[in-house]
C-alpha cells in the first residue's frame, strides 16, 4: 500500500489513467491469486470470488480515479 500510494502521488499528473488501471488490474490478480493459494481454491474463476469490493474491504489502495489534470494558465 505505501508503495501504491506513492506511485500514484508521483504520477497523479498528466495522462496516465491507462497505466493506472493496468496496475490495479494486476494487483488485482495477485492479491486473488494469493488468497486463491492460501485457501486451497483451484480454478481460474478468481475474479467472481475475489471482486474489487473484496480488495477495499482489505484496505488496497486503487490507483484508478486519482488522476488530477493540471489547470491551464493563460
Amino acid at each position: 500500500n505505501p508503495v501504491l500510494r506513492g506511485w500514484g502521488t508521483y504520477f497523479c499528473q498528466g495522462n496516465s489513467s491507462k497505466k493506472f488501471g493496468a496496475i490495479d488490474s494486476y494487483v488485482h490478480e495477485r492479491m486473488a491469486k494469493l488468497a486463491s493459494r492460501k485457501y486451497g481454491l483451484s480454478g481460474f474463476n478468481w475474479i467472481d470470488r475475489f471482486t474489487w469490493e473484496w480488495l477495499g474491504d482489505l484496505g488496497i489502495y486503487r490507483l484508478t480515479g486519482t488522476i488530477r489534470y493540471p489547470t491551464a494558465h493563460a
